[in-house]
């Protein structure tokens, strides 16, 4: 997945996080989609920013 960019929705809590942080581990850039737990989702974002730049989206920036 390396060189991928992947939005993992829900992403800020439970399985979300586990599948961002999967994908992640495998090159992949992330966006992390969250609804409202944004302080979660920040965490998270801080988390891998450590290792590789990650975007965080709000529920509110996806149009589908």
């Amino acid at each position: 997945m390396s060189g991928k960019t992947i939005l993992v929705t829900g992403a800020a809590k439970r399985v979300g996080s586990v599948i961002a942080r999967e994908m992640h581990a495998t090159g992949a850039n992330i966006m992390v989609h969250y609804r409202q737990a944004s302080a979660a989702a920040e965490a998270l974002v801080a988390e891998l920013n450590a290792l590789r730049r990650i975007f965080p989206q709000p529920a509110s920036a996806v149009m589908l």
